[in-house]
C-alpha cells in the first residue's frame, strides 16, 4: 500500500492531491509488485544497488528558475526575482529561498538516514511532474507548466554525490548537454533496483511490454 504524508490539498475537480498520488504510484513507473516479483523469476534482475526506493515527490512542479537551476545571467524578464547562493557543489547555483522546508527536511533526511545505515541501500528521487516556463505568464511572477525542461534530486545506492548531470540553455527552456527524458529516469530507477530496462513483462491484456520504454540507465551516476 502507499502512504501519502503531507497536509491534503484539494484539486479543482475535487479530488485531494493525496488521492491523485496514490493511484499514479500505486505501481512504480506503472509496474506493480506482482510484475516486479516476475522480472525475478524470469531471471531479469542482477545484483541490486537499492533495495528500496523514495520518492520525494514536489506536486505542482516547481519552477527551475527558482530552485536547482538558477540564470543570475540572464534578462530580467528570464532570471525572476529571487537570488541565487553558491552551493558546495562547483558551478551549481541554488535559490536563497529553496521551497521553504525543502532545503532542510531532505538534508535532514538524508543525514538521518545516512546515520541508521539505510542510505546506502536506498534510491531517493526528489522530483516534480514539471518545470515552468521560463518567461513568467502574470504581472506577479508566475510561471506556466513547461514540461521541456525541469530539475531531479537524486541520492542514496551509491549515487556519486555533490556532482551534476546535464546543462540548460541561456534561459533554462531546453536541455543543450546530457538532456535526461522521464523514460531515462525511469531506466535509472529500475537499474538501481537490479532490474533491466529492456525487462518485459505482460500488461493487462496480456502483450509483453518494456518496462521502460526506451529509456537508458545513467550508471555514471554511481559511483
Amino acid at each position: 500500500m502507499l502512504n501519502i504524508q503531507g497536509t491534503p490539498q484539494r484539486l479543482c475537480n475535487g479530488l485531494t492531491r493525496r488521492d491523485v498520488l496514490r493511484a499514479g504510484g500505486a505501481g512504480l513507473f506503472g509496474t506493480s509488485l506482482t510484475q516486479l516479483l516476475a522480472a525475478e523469476e524470469a531471471g531479469n534482475v542482477v545484483q541490486p544497488r537499492a533495495k528500496s526506493v523514495m520518492f520525494l515527490f514536489m506536486f505542482g512542479g516547481p519552477s527551475q528558475l527558482e530552485t536547482f537551476d538558477m540564470k543570475p545571467d540572464a534578462p530580467s524578464g528570464i532570471r525572476g526575482p529571487c537570488k541565487p547562493i553558491a552551493s558546495r557543489t562547483p558551478g551549481l547555483r541554488v535559490c536563497k529561498h529553496l521551497l521553504p522546508g525543502l532545503d532542510q527536511a531532505f538534508s535532514a533526511l538524508l543525514s538521518d538516514m545516512s546515520d541508521r545505515g539505510l542510505l546506502d541501500e536506498t534510491l531517493i528521487v526528489c522530483v516534480g511532474e514539471m518545470g515552468r516556463t521560463p518567461k513568467p505568464d502574470t504581472g506577479q511572477w508566475g510561471r506556466g507548466h513547461w514540461s521541456r525542461c525541469f530539475p531531479a534530486v537524486l541520492a542514496g545506492a551509491g549515487i556519486r554525490g555533490g556532482t551534476t548531470y546535464g546543462r540548460s540553455d541561456r534561459d533554462a527552456g531546453y536541455p543543450t548537454d546530457q538532456p535526461v527524458s522521464p523514460e531515462d529516469l525511469s531506466a535509472t530507477v529500475f537499474h538501481a533496483l537490479g532490474i533491466s530496462p529492456e525487462t518485459r513483462l505482460l500488461d493487462a491484456q496480456g502483450r509483453p511490454a518494456p518496462v521502460s520504454n526506451g529509456g537508458h540507465p545513467l550508471e555514471t551516476l554511481f559511483g
